[in-house]
């Protein structure tokens, strides 16, 4: 037999840790770790050629530092581990949607897990408009899935960014999915955002709300009565919150957000609300809050300051409009 270079040297010993480690007696202890006699013998055997242990510390010590490396005792040899990555998520909105059957909502509260299907994750849309859109185009009676994906993303699940806006998942417990849990109701409301001008600088007026010990400032909104279009439920609102009479006129449309709660002995709700930019006719200075709602004060702010002082982070996606349009 004749002596081995290190480049071949290293290729095989490399392809047997990896790939064949059974070959020529080579045993791969826990670790990956394989003893350097037996590391010797099965390259030899394997090319024919002659190899000494020696010859494998001279290469780890070198070239072959890239891809191998010793034990502490230097008795033993294994390709170098990579370091496994921890599963990668993203951020994901407080509510997704899953387009599906009222069918399949059966079979997954029976399961109580909503999983991939035929090697498939689960595809979720931010938009409740679009996952009704996949619906329809399946075999069933259509419906969607309301699913808390900040706190599923928070107890473990993880999701993937998909094309066309999409998530993925591999799995969402039942605890996760809002319609699923008996007492589920939605919930619709609007609310007003009062603005006026002053000097040049708009302003707009927030409540604050006492919330057990804390007092946030918050927007003016309530559910919709019977028969109510949001709109004129958003203007009696701000009206009875805020305490006063003026008329107002609706001068934009911030949109609508969605947010789940939980509603204490009933069970959680899905709640929508629509918001409005509107205007007083008349200047509002004074105003009478509505105590038995919680409300304590009503303040005008700039609308700069007001983005940074309204916390729910539900809300902000309101906010980010109303500072684009008017700040």
């Amino acid at each position: 037999m004749s002596k081995i270079d290190p480049e071949e040297l290293g290729r095989t010993l490399t392809s047997l840790l990896r790939m064949h480690p059974d070959a020529g007696g080579l045993r791969l202890e826990k670790g990956r770790w394989a003893g350097l006699d037996s590391s010797a013998a099965a390259i030899a055997q394997s090319l024919g050629k002659t190899v000494e242990v020696t010859d494998i510390l001279a290469l780890v010590n070198g070239k072959g530092s890239r891809f191998l490396e010793l034990d502490a005792a230097r008795s033993r040899v294994r390709t170098k581990q990579r370091k496994k990555r921890k599963a990668a998520g993203v951020r994901v909105p407080e509510l997704l949607f899953h387009g599906t059957t009222v069918q399949q909502m059966k079979k997954v509260r029976d399961k109580g897990m909503l999983v991939r299907r035929q090697g498939r994750p689960v595809f979720f849309s931010a938009s409740e408009s679009q996952a009704w859109l996949v619906a329809h185009r399946l075999k069933g009676e259509p419906a969607v899935l309301y699913v808390e994906a900040q706190r599923a993303s928070r107890d473990g699940v993880v999701f993937r960014k998909g094309r066309n806006s999409l998530f993925l998942a591999e799995q969402i417990p039942q605890r996760h999915l809002l319609n699923l849990h008996d007492g589920f109701a939605e919930q619709h409301s609007a609310g007003g955002v009062l603005l006026r001008n002053v000097v040049g600088v708009n302003e707009v007026a927030l409540v604050a709300c006492r919330r057990g010990r804390r007092v946030c400032w918050e927007i003016a909104k309530g559910k919709l009565e019977m028969g109510e279009t949001p709109q004129q439920a958003a203007i009696r609102e701000t009206q009875e919150e805020m305490g006063f009479e003026a008329d107002l006129e609706i001068v934009g449309d911030l949109g609508f957000v969605q947010y789940a709660f939980n509603v204490p002995n009933l069970g959680p709700r899905l709640k929508t609300l629509f918001v409005y930019v509107m205007k007083s006719k008349t200047d509002v200075t004074e105003f009478e809050p509505q105590l038995s709602e919680g409300i304590e004060e009503v303040r005008w702010f700039p609308v700069k300051q007001a983005v940074k002082l309204v916390p729910h982070r539900s809300l902000r996606p309101i906010f980010v409009r109303l500072s684009e349009q008017y700040a």
